[in-house]
C-alpha cells in the first residue's frame, strides 16, 4: 500500500501541470490510500501494545494484569508479590508494553498446557532492572521445547523479546515441582 500511494504521489506531481482534472482524481484516490493505510497501522499498533496504557505508572499496569488474570482464571491460585523501588515509577513505553507482553505469553502458556492450579508471580523493579519469576504447580516443560517447537511459538518469542532487552531468560521444570521461569533485563531511560 505505502509503495502504491508512493507511485501515485509521483503520479500526482506530473499531472498537476498535464492534467488538472486527472490530478484531483488521482489525489482523491491517494486520501482513500492514506485512510487505510492509517487505519492498517492501527490496528498493528494495538496488537502489538497488547492494549497496555504506558503512560501509567508500572505498579499500576502490573497490577491491572495480575487482576485480570486473576479474573480470567478463577480456578488458580494466583500468588503475586510487586515490589518496586517507587511505586510511582513509569517506564519507557518499550519495557512496560514488553513487560506486559512476556508476562501474557507465560500466563497464556500456563493457562494452555500446564494444567496448574497454582501460580506463584514475584517482580522487583528496581531503578536499572527488572527481574520476575514465575512458578507453577502445573505439568511441567520438556528440556527441548526450544528445538521441539516450531519458530513461531510464543516461547520462542519470549526468548527474542528478552534478547531485544538485553536481558536472560531461564525456563526449567518437571511433572513434580511444575514450571520455574525467571527473567531479568536493564531498564535504561
Amino acid at each position: 500500500g505505502i509503495d502504491n500511494l508512493t507511485h501515485k504521489l509521483e503520479m500526482l506531481s506530473y499531472l498537476l501541470g498535464t492534467d488538472v482534472a486527472r490530478a484531483k482524481l488521482t489525489l482523491q484516490e491517494i486520501i482513500l490510500a492514506s485512510t487505510k493505510i492509517s487505519g492498517n497501522v492501527t490496528d498493528i499498533c494495538d496488537h502489538i501494545n497488547c492494549h497496555v496504557d504506558s503512560t501509567k505508572p508500572i505498579w499500576s499496569c502490573l497490577d491491572e494484569f495480575i487482576m485480570e488474570q486473576r479474573e480470567l482464571h478463577p480456578e488458580c491460585l494466583i500468588d503475586a508479590d510487586v515490589t518496586c523501588a517507587s511505586y510511582e515509577t513509569s517506564l519507557h513505553p518499550v519495557f512496560t508494553i514488553n513487560m506486559i507482553k512476556l508476562l501474557t505469553i507465560f500466563f497464556d502458556n500456563i493457562f494452555k498446557h500446564a494444567q496448574a492450579n497454582s501460580v506463584s508471580l514475584k517482580i522487583e523493579i528496581a531503578n536499572d532492572n527488572v527481574a520476575v519469576s514465575i512458578k507453577d504447580n502445573g505439568i511441567g516443560i520438556p528440556r527441548d521445547y526450544l528445538t521441539k517447537s516450531p519458530w513461531y511459538s510464543s516461547l520462542h518469542k519470549a526468548h527474542e523479546i528478552i534478547y531485544l532487552l538485553s536481558g536472560s531468560l531461564q525456563i526449567s521444570g518437571d511433572r513434580q515441582t511444575g514450571t520455574q521461569i525467571t527473567f531479568h533485563f536493564p531498564v535504561k531511560g
